[in-house]
């Protein structure tokens, strides 16, 4: 007896589909963005997709729901790291025109089309966070860092399963908090690329004119600002906004050691380089378990409160200051310079409290091997912390 769909016509049925699927993205046109101003920061396209078939009502929130969500949540994420440039939707929009993608499209061809937009918003990486059909009330995703300088691809999968009793708010935090987790992984994964494509952007920026500039018209002498004190700030001392943070912290203290890990300072050319290696810092130090870290999220609040830049600090006694501020136990500071044809990094952990250098390190590379600074991290984390 013949079967009814013989395996040839299953073949041929198959070859079909799979050549409509790519007719279909090879219809799709996209309009080229003019290069945009150069910076050294890492620009990036945040795809949030739905990339599997599923009926309607199948996800308790929408995909346009889903999609505007999620990409709000991984822009702030990813723009209180410092070192990236979030490529607003409004450009991504004068790309595709009005074309409405499906989920399907984007990930056909591993990712072909989300790498034709990228080259058309001129990014260096694509953020992609892929919803899949629930199976089993198990949630299914996937976050993908795509960089289209190296073509390299780094992946972290994600599942959770509903928790009986759980509410709403809560399941979005432990999602939140498995993401969070989930970029980590991948930042790990992909710093080695990150700071490549960093080192290389910084040495394209321009460098400032040597020409001298007229002089100035005097100016009247700047009105004198009173220091900041080391000491601690009466309650109604601490800027606006921060109390709550700084009770929060007090309130759920460890037996670890709470630190702040401050922006390396450097020159505007190493800027990102720099921010990009103290993050490493910081996940290395997280590694060890010795510490409690403070979020970068909120050394940012506290340096707007202030009106202070955020990269690098202005002096010493700030950093100390803030750091009560923080409710942290001990800081870390550090400088990326140049000298002569090395790259330098120094960094030193402080106790807030008595002001005494508990740890200190160096890395050193010469120009062309500015790898040797991230492969030296985590050395240098061990340093600071006081192990061998």
């Amino acid at each position: 007896m013949k079967e009814p769909f013989p395996r040839l016509a299953v073949a041929s049925l198959l070859t079909m589909c799979l050549t409509a699927i790519l007719a279909g993205c090879s219809e799709i046109r996209l309009n080229t963005l003019p290069a945009p101003p150069p910076t050294a920061k890492l620009r990036v396209f945040v795809l949030p997709v739905t990339s599997t078939p599923h009926p309607a009502g199948a996800w308790p929130v929408s995909d346009k729901d889903f999609s505007d969500n999620q990409y709000r949540h991984v822009s702030r994420t990813l723009q209180m790291k410092g070192f990236y440039q979030v490529i607003p939707r409004d450009e991504v929009a004068a790309v595709l025109g009005n074309q409405n993608i499906e989920g399907w499209r984007w990930s056909a061809g591993n990712w072909k089309l989300a790498k034709d937009v990228g080259r058309a918003l001129h990014a260096d990486y694509i953020n992609i966070f892929e919803r899949k059909f629930p199976v089993r009330s198990v949630l299914s995703a996937e976050q993908i860092i795509i960089s289209l300088s190296s073509g390299r691809i780094f992946r972290e999968s994600i599942a959770s399963t509903t928790t009986v009793g759980e509410s709403f708010a809560e399941g979005v935090a432990r999602s939140q908090e498995m993401m969070r987790n989930a970029y980590r992984k991948l930042f790990m994964a992909a710093k080695g690329d990150m700071f490549a494509t960093a080192v290389r952007k910084g040495k394209a920026e321009k460098a400032p004119s040597k020409t001298p500039s007229p002089p100035a018209p005097a100016a009247p002498p700047p009105e004198r600002r009173a220091d900041l004190r080391t000491d601690k700030p009466a309650k109604d001392e601490i800027p606006s906004g921060l109390q709550a943070m700084l009770e929060e912290h007090q309130a759920g203290t460890t037996g670890k050691s709470r630190l702040v890990v401050y922006d390396f300072d450097a020159g505007e050319q190493l800027n990102v380089v720099a921010m990009i290696l103290t993050e490493a810092l910081r996940e290395e130090l997280h590694e060890l378990g010795k510490f409690l870290l403070v979020n970068r999220e909120n050394i940012v609040q506290v340096m707007e409160e202030l009106k202070l830049q955020q990269s690098g600090m202005v002096d010493e006694g700030q950093a100390v200051q803030m750091g009560k501020w923080l409710a942290a136990n001990e800081t870390v500071t550090g400088k990326l310079a140049v000298l002569g044809s090395l790259y330098v990094l120094q960094a030193k952990r402080t106790d807030i409290q008595s002001l005494g250098t508990l740890g200190i390190g160096s890395l050193r590379s010469s120009m062309g091997k500015e790898e040797e600074l991230l492969n030296g991290v985590p050395s240098l984390a061990r340093k600071l912390a006081g192990l061998p």
